[in-house]
């Protein structure tokens, strides 16, 4: 199966050469996709809890996120995948 899923992907998707993150934590570099800021900028810093007591998700300003703007815009949106460390 994995073997059919490889070829559709070579046949079908996209291969990037290169990639990024703005921050070798989980929590820091979701917040990045979710507001487009570095983590400087939006304030979460670590992935929260006794080893990183700056940031998690407690540190994001959830009204400033590129969902809200869409969702303005009259778009809607979803979230797919890992959700932030402590968030419930």
């Amino acid at each position: 199966m994995l073997t059919n899923v490889q070829r559709l992907h070579s046949e079908q998707g996209t291969y990037f050469a290169n990639s990024f993150s703005s921050f070798p934590l989980c929590c820091p570099a979701q917040a990045s996709i979710q507001t487009g800021q570095y983590p400087h900028n939006h304030g979460v810093l670590g992935n929260g809890g006794a080893l990183w007591p700056i940031g998690g998700y407690q540190a994001l300003d959830q009204t400033n996120t590129l969902a809200v703007w869409l969702a303005a815009a009259g778009y809607q949106t979803a979230f797919v995948g890992k959700p932030m460390v402590g968030y419930n």
